[in-house]
């Protein structure tokens, strides 16, 4: 079957290979969710599933991207969304670690740290190469939600390190989550800078897809995750005072929640302007206007009784 479940799996659309690890993200932040608040048995449920697509998504990026101009080219295509597969084997380290397999959890972090190490600098280089030979004339054109992947994605390796070091202590882990949230912090505030220049200076066009800039959120709240462990840790694992962290994942909490209302005008404003409900609108106005003017009911609607 060419179009079949298989083939679509083993040839995805460009930029698809790495980004459908989103899935693997998404599932497992619901079941270390559901294991925080007791129900293991639907999130041990939810793990496998994310789990089991963890394996299949990496036999069939590897069937896919396995070549340096294959890699370049996916990466090219998928770009800051490729940062979902060290995200997701974070996420799953995460749940191995919260269920006390501290061996397999340090080795799907391995995994995890591996793909961060590899993407988290050839995604942001790739980017500079296409701005470079691109001739756009707004090179803040490309700049919106999904950029902010690159901080979830250090800021998973900190929560995963973070929840590593106290089952084993004297490994450098605690200063692998401490390195790894300040520098998730910083991405965190370049992207940000760099995606409020991109909406407040370059038009937004009708259409243009809000969804992710609610990624935001993830980012915020990963970052406040990570700290959370980190003024967790044990005493004689602390590098930063516990005090200085908390105080950083509130200001992360006011300004995210600060920032919900304007992110949902301007979803409902850019939904407005878009051709789709403008066209719905126009068909709907010219149908009415039909009605008024021959004195019949629109197709579909229900006749007047007598």
């Amino acid at each position: 079957m060419r179009n079949g479940p298989v083939s679509r799996l083993l040839n995805p659309p460009p930029g698809h290979a790495l980004g459908r690890f989103a899935f693997v993200m998404a599932t497992g932040i619901v079941a270390t969710l559901l294991h925080s608040v007791g129900a293991t048995r639907p999130a041990d449920v939810l793990f496998g599933i994310a789990a089991a697509a963890f394996l299949a998504l990496t036999g069939a990026a590897l069937v896919r991207v396995h070549t340096p101009s294959t890699i370049r080219a996916e990466i090219a295509a998928a770009r800051f969304t490729a940062l979902t597969v060290p995200a997701g084997a974070s996420v799953l380290a995460g749940y191995l670690a919260l269920r006390g397999a501290t061996v397999p959890a340090a080795a799907v972090a391995a995994v995890a740290l591996a793909t961060w190490l590899a993407l988290g600098y050839l995604v942001p280089a790739q980017r500079v190469i296409d701005n470079s030979t691109a001739a756009s004339p707004d090179p803040l054109g490309g700049a919106d939600g999904t950029w902010f992947l690159w901080g979830v994605a250090t800021q998973s390796v900190a929560v995963v390190a973070g929840l590593l070091a106290p089952l084993a202590p004297g490994h450098g882990l605690n200063t692998v989550a401490t390195l790894w949230w300040g520098l998730g912090l910083a991405q965190l505030v370049l992207v940000a800078a760099l995606v409020a220049a991109r909406m407040m200076l370059s038009p937004l066009p009708p259409g243009h897809e809000v969804a992710p800039y609610w990624v935001f959120f993830g980012s915020a709240a990963i970052s406040i995750l990570a700290g959370s462990e980190l003024a967790a840790l044990p005493a004689d694992q602390r590098i930063i005072a516990p005090e200085f962290v908390l105080a950083v994942c509130l200001c992360l909490w006011a300004f995210a929640t600060w920032l919900a209302p304007l992110l949902l005008a301007l979803t409902v404003w850019q939904w407005r302007r878009s051709p789709a409900c403008r066209s719905s609108a126009s068909r709907c106005g010219r149908s009415c206007s039909r009605s008024a003017c021959t004195g019949r009911p629109r197709s579909g609607s229900a006749k007047p009784r007598s």
